[in-house]
């Protein structure tokens, strides 16, 4: 009798894509919460602009590398959120699930970044996913609009009003990540308004390819008018609530959700938006060779492990922080 075996496909599974994020976030979060806290214990600073003067020492260069290796998870996680959204049976229990981890993270989180279990300034990155599955969601149902001219109505001023929003919330962005680290103004100098032009040009870009390759160009106008009030008010809503990533983080997702049907030209969507707008993100362009061996399948059934080692080894890192210092 033959035996015919399966053909498994070459290249990583989902469940290694994950297991890379888990693996750098934690070198990111270990610099993060311990070696940070070392470094203030010894007069030092984490402040990285430091990394170009005199001042930079031993522990700055290891705490810049081990964060580097940090930016690797954050784009993993977003080009995986899409993918979920697509394969998913229940789009609901995917935003549920997003949301109680969100929950449940947020004390360890608090304590690990702020040292205070209420602390309501800083929303951990679950929530930053949240949002952004909410708003792809949206936008998938936006595109079942069908044009109607009264709809021009309502729909370009409150598109006009969601772009301001776009635009004043990249500010928001910028302003505030200069005001904490001088590296942004050495990188930058003081062209916040450049950098919300050139968000507001990619938007465009997006838009005006679809625009170009679709058959139905009435209704691609109105939804894609109506993806835009999305994309304004969902960038808007993280920076509102502060999330980690905010708004940059939700842009990432959406433009990955975009160009979904070409894996690799998604992933390069959504870290071209996030190094252009922190260019400390660089090292995550590595993430292109991960999905340029990624096959596309699932791989080993670990959902809920993932899940749980977010809030989980924020807990263990805290009471190592305790402990040591």
């Amino acid at each position: 009798m033959e035996v015919v075996l399966e053909k498994k496909n070459k290249g990583i599974t989902g469940s290694t894509l994950k297991l890379i994020a888990v693996i750098t976030m934690l070198i990111d979060h270990s610099a993060a919460v311990l070696l940070e806290e070392y470094m203030y214990s010894i007069g030092q600073s984490g402040d990285i602009s430091k990394l170009f003067t005199k001042q930079a020492t031993p522990e700055l260069y290891m705490y810049v590398l081990l964060r580097l290796i940090g930016r690797i998870a954050f784009p993993i996680y977003c080009f995986l959120l899409v993918e979920g959204f697509d394969k998913t049976r229940s789009k609901l229990k995917y935003a549920v699930r997003l949301f109680l981890f969100a929950l449940i993270s947020e004390i360890p989180f608090n304590l690990a970044f702020k040292k205070d279990a209420f602390d309501v300034t800083y929303q951990n990155v679950m929530f930053t996913l949240l949002i952004g599955f909410v708003a792809i969601c949206l936008m998938e149902q936006s595109q079942k609009i069908k044009f109607k001219v009264w709809q021009s109505i309502f729909i370009i001023p409150i598109t006009a009003v969601s772009l301001v929003l776009f635009a004043s919330s990249i500010l928001r962005y910028m302003s505030r990540e200069m005001s904490k680290s001088k590296l942004y103004t050495y990188l930058y100098g003081d062209s916040k308004w450049i950098i919300a032009i050139g968000a507001i040009a990619i938007l465009t870009i997006v838009f005006v390819g679809l625009y170009l390759v679709a058959k139905d160009k009435k209704q691609l106008i109105t939804s894609k008018l109506a993806s835009i009030v999305v994309i304004g008010l969902a960038f808007w809503f993280a920076e509102y609530l502060h999330t980690d990533y905010a708004g940059m983080g939700v842009m990432t997702i959406l433009l990955m959700y975009t160009y979904r049907k070409n894996k690799l030209f998604s992933m390069g969507a959504g870290l071209l938006f996030i190094i252009v707008t922190n260019l400390f993100e660089i090292s995550a362009a590595i993430d292109m060779l991960f999905v340029k061996l990624y096959n596309g399948e699932k791989g080993l059934n670990l959902k809920y492990i993932f899940y749980l080692f977010y809030p989980v080894h924020l807990l263990v890192l805290v009471l190592l922080r305790a402990i040591l210092f």
